[in-house]
Formats: structure tokens, C-alpha cells, sequence
């Protein structure tokens, strides 16, 4: 989107390259911030490939720490009843917060 003010597109937070040949490709879960990014005059690129960026989607933390708690549950609750559900889901739930922060 472009401002008035300025004469290039408002900075995101983070951004996605898809080059796969790039250390930083998002197939990985990898995410660059502003500093790892600069304008050609007409498009974001990645500073490390050089590969036109897109702005990346909102952080899907939440998300991630719900599909841990569930999963966990079903899967302690299969092997170990209602002790192994709780177990589970603690451990699920600790394993899908930390997944959700290793891209920062």
C-alpha cells in the first residue's frame, strides 16, 4: 500500500523467500525480518538471493499450540488412558509453542 508521504510500500515485519536454493527459503519454516530485506524501487527482495520477497502472514502461534495440545491428548490419551492424555497434552502443547518461536 502505498502513502502519500512515501515513495515506496510500508515496511512488514517479516517476509517469505521462496527460493529454494536460498538459506532463508520459507519451505523451511524460515522468516526474514526488515534488516534482511531492500526495495529495488519496485519490489521487496531477499538481501541474501536477491529473489523478489512476499510480505509473510500472520504468526500462526496459536494455531500451532492447539494442534500440539490436541495431538498430544489423542495420541497419550491411545497409549496411556486419561493419565496419558494429560501427559501427552502438556507435552504437545510445550512442543507446539517452542515450533511456533523457532522462526524469531
Amino acid at each position: 500500500m502505498l502513502v502519500p508521504s512515501q515513495t515506496r510500500p510500508l515496511v512488514a515485519r517479516e517476509f517469505e523467500c521462496w527460493n529454494p536454493c536460498c538459506p532463508w527459503y520459507a519451505g523451511h519454516g524460515q522468516r526474514l525480518n526488515a534488516s534482511q530485506v531492500f526495495y529495488n524501487g519496485q519490489a521487496w527482495q531477499c538481501g541474501t538471493c536477491h529473489s523478489v520477497v512476499k510480505q509473510a502472514p500472520a504468526a500462526t502461534g496459536n494455531a500451532n499450540a492447539l494442534a500440539g495440545l490436541a495431538g498430544g491428548a489423542l495420541v497419550g490419551g491411545a497409549f496411556g488412558g486419561p493419565p496419558g492424555a494429560v501427559i501427552g497434552a502438556l507435552i504437545g502443547l510445550i512442543l507446539g509453542t517452542s515450533s511456533a518461536r523457532r522462526g524469531q
